[in-house]
């Protein structure tokens, strides 16, 4: 049992430096707006007594591991609650509290002897020190330096046998585990029988990350040339190897810094001992991480990793779908259940609370087709702060097929190729209650023929004030009435709220040509002041692109997979619907359905085995009210359950979101 539970809120605004070069252009009264960090006041005793006794509750170990993943706020807390003033009414909570600080203490005194006595019961987790003038400390070898420490050996059996204590995170670290089991079939076979056992006792969502991630990993494509040496190598015949320019003497930080990975057999033999790690090309295969804590921030590096054996990913994926549907087979049943075919590109949400908020729930990363949509206008609305100006900028970044930059439009840029582009205007403040709004509207046909294939619009905090500290800013995206009102809000695709300590945020990604556009709600990251395009588009550019092919890679749970888990459990016949009004009837039989599921969704066009469904209790998944309507003829019976992608269902159907879809699926 954790204390925090490593809650994103208890993580504290990272500290910005100020020294950037752009600073200088800060107007000298214009003050330098941050996320405000959170202050702990004076406790009364009763709760710091109930805070401590339940801390002290723990295992000291778990609380101390526990308190090290934030310890800036444990630290203030400790301040408040004074752990070491009733060390003898709350021993396990001081030792806790002593181990996140560092605390010495008299080896004889009150906390001294609880640290002792700790370590005496879990001398391999709390390591005890001695000082010369003694006084103690101790320190928590926590269990994430334990598994490390086996990963460091190469040991992938014995990994996973720590990290079955830990179900989660050995799904959660299940790539890296078969990576390091490598070629040998018993230690993948440890592996697999590990995440077999502890499958029952972990979330959803983390099984369904977990498989999904391995889409497609027995075809990855790493960025790593080896490079065959001689055993008997010297330093010099290795670094010549992977292209070093000087040779010296090296430890292992830098062995690992370059690369090297050298292993000496008994007898000499040719075998390999470096990686040449070639630097990144256009093109060059790449992964992407969405960092925990964070708001809508994404990393992506050069994939690095080795392919993964296709029968483990099968087993794995096999495995899901059976643990995932027979926790549904509990919940009410349904005559007919009617999935909806492009609902296996759009992602299962997740991180919900880490999104923009919006008009439309779109996931992040799932994909809109809009055909018709000749014209789009992006606009952006906020208003001052209280204290302070806010100067925010509606921005747009074009590329050619390659993602080679094209050019922009923002305020240094009101047109981009004639018309293909226009902006409304510069507006440097929004004093309330009227706030300001920028337009800027994207024409598809005159963009295609400047050799714009891809646009990416972003909004920019041009004086550095964060998101967060904005009373009110919204942005969104609309079909503009030619010749009519600026602004018609029943033309509104989407409208999202501007969150998070961040100063930029690139909403979505329009291609251009065929008119999808792909929902990323990402950030980049920024420093000093005067934030504009022209200074971020090569590396927006870089982040489209790989939220575009991690997203379309399939390495994400999607929204069919969610509802393809309760039908096979629940209903007694699926019918997959294809959107030319094809159908394709899918036999149901366990877990080998979801499978069908996925296939026959895969296909353009249905078999024409499976009439349209009439009067039953059903469960529906599709995209809208219109599409539900279409897809199901005759009267709804009661009970009868509807999920959709943009917005609720309405009567007589019962409403269901994919949040309370996957809750139904918690383990018992």
């Amino acid at each position: 049992m954790g204390v925090s539970g490593g809650d994103p809120g208890l993580v504290l605004p990272r500290r910005r430096g100020d020294n950037s070069p752009s600073e200088a252009y800060r107007p000298v009264d214009e003050p330098v707006v941050a996320v405000g960090a959170p202050r702990v006041r004076a406790l009364p005793r009763p709760l710091r007594r109930a805070v401590l006794a339940f801390v002290g509750s723990l295992d000291p170990v778990t609380a101390a591991e526990d308190m090290a993943r934030h310890p800036t706020v444990w630290k203030r807390l400790a301040e408040r609650l004074h752990p070491f003033e009733r060390v003898t009414a709350y021993p396990d909570a001081a030792v806790a509290f002593a181990a996140l600080r560092g605390t010495r203490a008299p080896a004889g005194g009150a906390l001294g002897t609880a640290m002792i006595a700790a370590n005496e019961r879990a001398p391999e987790r709390l390591i005890l020190s001695w000082h010369a003038d003694g006084t103690v400390s101790v320190r928590a070898h926590t269990f994430a330096a334990l598994v490390e420490r086996a990963v460091a050996e190469g040991d992938a059996a014995d990994a996973a046998a720590l990290l079955v204590q830990r179900p989660g995170d050995l799904w959660r670290r299940l790539d890296h585990l078969l990576r390091l089991a490598g070629d040998d079939p018993d230690a993948q076979r440890v592996v697999l029988d590990a995440a077999r056992q502890v499958a029952p006792r972990v979330s959803p969502t983390v099984l369904a990350d977990a498989a999904a991630a391995l889409t497609g990993r027995d075809a990855t494509v790493a960025v790593v040339e080896a490079v065959e040496v001689a055993a008997d190598a010297s330093v010099a015949e290795v670094a010549q190897a992977v292209g070093a320019g000087h040779v010296g003497t090296f430890g292992p930080a830098l062995g690992r810094a370059l690369g090297l990975r050298t292993r000496r057999p008994a007898t000499p033999a040719p075998v390999r001992v470096a990686e040449r790690r070639t630097p990144p090309e256009r093109g060059t295969p790449r992964r992407t991480f969405f960092p925990k804590g964070d708001v809508v921030r994404a990393w992506s590096a050069p994939e690095q990793r080795r392919q993964l054996p296709a029968d483990a990913i099968a087993e794995i994926r096999a495995g899901v779908d059976a643990e995932l549907v027979d926790r549904a087979g509990g919940l009410d049943r349904f005559d007919v259940a009617v999935l909806d075919a492009v609902l296996s590109r759009v992602p299962a949400p997740r991180r919900e609370r880490a999104g923009s908020a919006q008009l439309t729930g779109w996931p992040r990363g799932s994909v809109r087709h809009l055909p018709d949509l000749d014209v789009l206008r992006l606009f952006l609305h906020w208003t001052d702060g209280e204290k302070f100006r806010v100067d925010l900028d509606l921005s747009c970044a074009f590329y050619d097929q390659e993602w080679m930059p094209q050019g922009h439009c923002d305020y240094t840029r009101l047109r981009f190729k004639g018309r293909a582009a226009v902006h409304s205007g510069d507006l440097t403040s929004a004093p309330p209650p009227l706030g300001a709004t920028e337009f800027l509207d994207l024409d598809r046909a005159a963009l295609l023929s400047a050799g714009v294939e891809w646009a990416v619009p972003v909004v920019f905090s041009y004086n550095d004030v964060p998101f967060e500290a904005l009373d009110a800013a919204f942005a969104g995206f609309s079909l503009p009435e030619r010749g009519g009102r600026q602004f018609d809000p029943v033309r509104v695709v989407q409208r999202f709220n501007l969150r998070g300590d961040a100063r930029s945020l690139a909403p979505l990604v329009l291609n251009v040509r065929t008119g999808e556009v792909m929902w990323i709600d990402a950030s980049l990251s920024t420093a000093g002041y005067g934030h504009n395009v022209g200074g971020y588009g090569a590396r927006l550019g870089r982040l489209a692109a790989d939220l575009w092919e991690h997203f379309r890679a399939g390495t994400r749970p999607t929204l069919l997979d969610l509802a393809a888990w309760h039908a096979s459990a629940r209903a007694e016949r699926i019918v997959v619907a294809h959107a030319d009004g094809t159908t394709t009837q899918v036999p149901v039989g366990g877990a080998e359905t979801v499978a069908a599921v996925r296939a026959a969704a895969s296909r353009d066009t249905g078999d024409g085995t499976s009439p349209r469904p009439q009067a039953a209790k059903a469960f529906v998944a599709t995209v809208d009210q219109d599409r539900l309507t279409g897809l199901f003829d005759g009267e709804v019976a009661d009970g009868s359950v509807a999920l959709l992608l943009d917005g609720p269902a309405g009567a007589p159907w019962t409403p269901v979101s994919a949040a309370d879809l996957a809750a139904g699926l918690v383990p018992r």
